[in-house]
């Protein structure tokens, strides 16, 4: 998936499928980068942003939460990861093909440390609560537990920074814990 900069086509990517870490922090592969054929290669993925995603009707029915494909509590953002992690869960592979091009024009972008300010607060919100509903609702205990070590420190740095620089983003804890039955 490239960017749309202006409204036009542009060489600089906006996903090269979803790669997660052990700390359960999920990215775009190559988002922000200039296009040199870097990701020209077609392999297994994590996951595919939902600005192009296309998947198999039968797999997209066995991946249903509650009669919903996007889990509708999300609103907005990790939507496509929680659904990436679904179809894992159920044994399904997810590639990456670079020879389907789409473009994506953002109406959020993610900002460096510097610039979230730029980032409207209700949006910072929706992601930083809608990262814990994916743990909760993806991860066992027993993976939980696998991962703690990364877990944790991750997590505990994302808080550090909400209380140190983002006080704005504490309004998503209790909207997180209220969700999560």
């Amino acid at each position: 998936v490239l960017k749309l900069v202006d409204g036009k086509p542009s060489a600089i990517f906006d996903s090269a499928g979803l790669q997660q870490f052990w700390s359960g922090r999920t990215i775009n592969r190559g988002e922000n980068v200039a296009d040199t054929k870097q990701y020209d290669e077609a392999k297994n993925v994590f996951g595919i942003t939902g600005a192009a995603m296309m998947l198999r009707r039968s797999a997209l029915e066995q991946a249903k939460f509650e009669q919903e494909y996007f889990d509708e509590d999300f609103i907005a953002y990790k939507e496509d990861v929680d659904l990436s992690w679904r179809l894992a869960r159920l044994g399904y592979q997810i590639y990456y093909e670079p020879k389907a091009i789409a473009y994506h024009a953002r109406t959020m972008q993610k900002h460096s440390l510097q610039r979230r300010q730029d980032t409207r607060r209700v949006i910072r919100i929706y992601s930083y609560r809608n990262h814990w509903w994916t743990l909760v609702k993806n991860l066992s205990l027993v993976e939980a537990l696998k991962r703690t070590p990364w877990l944790i420190p991750y997590e505990c740095a994302k808080l550090a920074f909400v209380l140190t620089r983002e006080w704005s983003t504490l309004a998503a804890i209790p909207q997180c814990l209220k969700g999560l039955p």
